[in-house]
């Protein structure tokens, strides 16, 4: 008989993938799975965005013509990515770990929100690379 945890976390796993492809935005999904299969919250991070650094470098090699010409500004998110990295790691090792228990499942509600709020303003327009 297979383990519910393992089912939990392969199903999750496809569930963030194809919402990876699709819009992006995996973590909406992992994490929570994580979470739910009994992960420590600072586990779950650690292990949710080590995952998710080859579906970043992916994206990125998947979506190398589109972005020709706009290369300043995919560098300027990235170098701006990887600063407000380097200060969540900060204020992750900073503060207690009960801290970070209590902050990211509100952060993590948030983003959900957003991500689906923001599908909602851009469905009615045609998306153009030349317009980004």
């Amino acid at each position: 008989m297979l383990n519910f945890t393992l089912v939990l976390v392969f199903f999750g796993g496809i569930v963030g993938g194809i919402i990876s492809s699709v819009a992006g935005g995996a973590s909406i999904v992992s994490y929570p799975v994580l979470l739910i299969s009994g992960v420590p919250p600072l586990f779950a991070n650690i292990t949710n965005h080590g995952a998710l650094i080859f579906d970043y470098l992916g994206a990125v090699a998947s979506s190398a013509q589109e972005l020709k010409g706009h290369w300043k500004q995919a560098f300027f998110y990235a170098i701006s990515a990887t600063i407000g990295a380097v200060f969540g790691t900060y204020l992750l090792l900073a503060f207690p770990s009960s801290v970070f228990e209590k902050v990211v499942p509100i952060f993590l509600v948030i983003s959900g929100v957003m991500f689906l709020w923001g599908k909602k303003q851009n469905s009615g327009a045609k998306k153009t690379y030349s317009n980004i």
